[in-house]
């Protein structure tokens, strides 16, 4: 058992710079109040996690194999910060619905002492509501509208995009990345196959015209690039894009 433990702890201290160094990428994805030390005490823990599972009989390096658990740990770790807390969401739910709900009666914009009056609270408490939620979660429209009264009147749209979530943003770039780089080892044909069947979502028969080449020679070639991706992708250890 102490050995195992000893073979754990050597194998983690050997690879300390393999976390730092995920932390660090997925760092430059995110704003900068994201704290980087506790994005690298998350993958730490993914390695501890890594060696703990690592088995050599696997036939995969253990630099690949921990990668995975040190990006899925710091993933994690984000997703826990949940961006906006559950209540701020909550909130920020019900009060688009009542805007919308309201504005459909009144065929017009309300203002906010009619959306207040919806709610059951005073006007200074959902002013405070709707700021709050708007400078520190950047879950409605920065911009808010004057009316003719001098009263400050919500933009129609509140809902915040997913994709502003820092696990989110992280996962993304990343997998762009990585696609990039695995994309970048190919022959130049093989990256015009992808490129054209993928981006430019040509058809095979399409592609071969492009190329000179027929349908079935296109199929093979597609088929070789992404083999070729897929191992530097496992390199990296992503076993898919499904990882993200």
């Amino acid at each position: 058992m102490q050995s195992k433990v000893r073979k754990r702890n050597r194998l983690a201290e050997e690879h300390l710079w393999l976390a730092t160094s995920i932390a660090n990428q997925i760092s430059e994805t995110l704003p900068v109040h994201v704290d980087f030390d506790d994005l690298r005490q998350a993958g730490l823990l993914g390695l501890l996690d890594a060696a703990d599972r690592y088995s050599p009989d696997r036939g995969v390096k253990f630099s690949s194999f921990a990668k995975f658990r040190i990006r899925g740990a710091i993933l994690d770790y984000l997703r826990d910060l949940d961006w906006a807390s559950r209540d701020m969401r909550r909130q920020q739910k019900e009060l688009a619905s009542v805007y919308n709900d309201l504005a459909n009666r009144l065929q017009r914009e309300p203002d906010l002492a009619e959306l207040a009056g919806e709610l059951g609270i005073d006007v200074e408490k959902l002013g405070q509501r709707i700021k709050a939620s708007m400078l520190e979660h950047g879950l409605v429209s920065a911009s808010f509208r004057t009316g003719g009264d001098g009263d400050d009147l919500p933009p129609s749209d509140f809902a915040a995009p997913g994709a502003t979530r820092p696990d989110s943003v992280a996962s993304q770039n990343e997998l762009r990345g990585f696609l990039d780089k695995a994309l970048n080892t190919l022959p130049e044909r093989y990256r015009r196959v992808i490129s054209l069947y993928h981006f430019r979502e040509l058809t095979m028969r399409q592609v071969g015209d492009v190329l000179g080449v027929n349908e079935s020679r296109v199929s093979q070639m597609h088929q070789i690039a992404l083999k070729r991706m897929r191992a530097v992708l496992l390199e990296e250890g992503i076993p898919s894009a499904q990882a993200f």
